[in-house]
C-alpha cells in the first residue's frame, strides 16, 4: 500500500515515517504544504492519504479532503491532528474521513485506522457502479494478510479457490491466503470477466486455457485444474460467449 501524508511539524512527521515503516506500507512523501501535497497526490496516485488539518499554504487539511473525495481519484481520507475540539472535529467530519486520530497516534491505532478506511471505502465505492470512478477503484483491492493490507489489481488475478474459512487468492505474481468468505471476494470482483464455476472456486475468464466438457474441468495455465460444479455450468459456459 503506498501512503502520502501532509505533516508540517518535523517532530510528528519523523514519528508518522517510522510508524508507516513499522507496518510494512510504503510511504511516498510527507508534504508540509497543500501546495506541495496536490503535486504529489496528482503524479503518485496514492491508496491512501494522512492528512493533519493545519498545515501551511493555501488550503488546510480539512479542504483538501474535500478536494480529493470530489476528484475522479478519490481514495480514503485519515485525519492525523492536535485539534481534538469539538468544532474542529464538526468541520471535519462534513469532508467524510475515514477516521480522525489524534496527536501523538500508535501503531495500533494507525493499523486498526487503515484497515477500517478500506473496509468502508470498499463498500461506499463498490455501489458507484457505472462511473469513471468505479473504474478506477475496481482495478484493484486490498486483502488483509497477517497485519498488512496487501494490494491486488485485479486484471492479475488468476482464480480463488476456497477451504473451510480461508481463501487462496492466486494472481500472476502472488498467491495469498486470506481469511475472507468466497462470497465477499467474489463481491469485489468485476462481473464481466470473473465467474463462479464450483461452490468452492472463481475464475478469470481471461486465464482460462480448455474447457473439458466430457469431465467437467477447467485448465487454467499449465499445470492448475478446477473442477466445474454441475448447478454453475450453464452460467459459466454463457459467460465464454461459446461459438458453435
Amino acid at each position: 500500500m503506498r501512503i502520502l501524508a501532509v505533516e508540517d511539524e518535523v517532530i510528528f512527521a519523523n514519528a508518522l515515517e517510522m510508524l508507516i515503516e513499522e507496518l510494512g506500507y510504503e510511504l511516498i512523501a510527507i508534504a508540509k504544504s497543500s501546495q506541495e501535497f496536490l503535486r504529489l497526490f496528482a503524479s503518485s496516485k496514492p491508496d491512501l492519504v494522512l492528512l493533519d488539518i493545519n498545515i501551511q499554504g493555501t488550503m488546510d487539511g480539512i479542504e483538501l479532503a474535500e478536494h480529493i473525495m470530489a476528484s475522479t481519484f478519490a481514495v480514503p481520507v485519515i485525519f492525523v491532528t492536535s485539534y481534538a475540539d469539538s468544532h474542529t472535529f464538526e468541520r471535519a467530519k462534513k469532508s467524510k474521513p475515514y477516521a480522525y486520530l489524534t496527536k501523538p497516534i500508535d501503531e495500533s491505532a494507525l493499523q486498526r485506522s487503515i484497515e477500517l478506511a478500506f473496509d468502508n471505502f470498499s463498500k461506499t465505492s463498490f455501489a458507484m457502479t457505472g462511473s469513471n470512478r468505479d473504474m478506477l477503484i475496481r482495478d484493484h483491492f486490498f486483502v488483509k494478510v497477517d497485519q498488512n493490507l496487501v494490494k491486488i489489481k485485479v486484471d492479475d488475478i488468476i482464480c480463488v479457490e476456497a477451504e473451510d474459512k480461508y481463501c487462496t487468492i492466486f494472481s500472476q505474481d502472488k498467491k495469498l491466503l486470506v481469511r475472507m468468505s468466497l462470497k465477499d471476494i467474489y463481491a469485489k470482483l468485476p462481473p464481466n470477466f470473473f465467474i463462479q464455476i464450483h461452490k468452492g472456486a472463481i475464475v478469470n475468464i481471461n486465464f482460462v486455457q480448455n474447457v473439458h466438457l466430457k469431465d467437467n474441468f477447467v485448465q487454467i495455465e499449465k499445470q492448475k485444474q478446477l473442477p466445474i460444479g454441475k448447478n454453475y455450468r450453464n452460467a459459466f459456459l454463457e459467460k465464454l460467449n461459446l461459438l458453435d
